[in-house]
């Protein structure tokens, strides 16, 4: 066996005996890429967002409007069947064709289901329902085109 070329042993740190002189080391901060901002082409710099965060403030899209009361909804509701039953009895003796006769049955439809669903307590659902029931009974008296 010769002494000092066994397996195994380390080999001495080059010039100087320090360990940040070997040819490998790398100063820290080297490889960092600077921090310049990219060169400006006319496109607006990438907006990374991150967990799906917005800067969009939040809205509502759906329900009461904001602050509506429920009893005011209600009221609405049944301003809403009232109007339709007006135009309902300015429907009666009019001679109705097929189609016109199938949208008084889903007007008459809305009006229950508004009605039910206002004994229920949803009151959005039965302003909603009596909505497309004036909606319906408003196209029944619109002119035919």
């Amino acid at each position: 066996m010769k002494s000092g070329s066994a397996a195994g042993t380390s080999k001495p740190a080059a010039a100087g005996g320090k360990p940040g002189n070997t040819p490998c080391s790398v100063k820290k901060g080297a490889a960092t890429p600077s921090k310049k901002p990219a060169p400006s082409n006319g496109t607006p710099p990438r907006i990374v967002v991150r967990q799906g965060g917005s800067s969009e403030p939040n809205i509502q899209l759906a329900g009461n409007a904001a602050g509506a009361h429920p009893a005011d909804t209600l009221q609405t509701a049944n301003q809403m069947l009232e109007a339709t039953e007006t135009n309902l009895k300015k429907m009666q003796g009019v001679q109705l064709k097929s189609s016109q006769r199938d949208m008084v049955n889903q007007v008459h439809q809305f009006v229950d289901q508004s009605k039910e669903a206002s004994a229920a307590g949803d009151v959005d659902r039965a302003r909603t329902l009596a909505w497309k029931a004036q909606l319906l009974s408003e196209e029944l008296l619109a002119p035919q085109k």
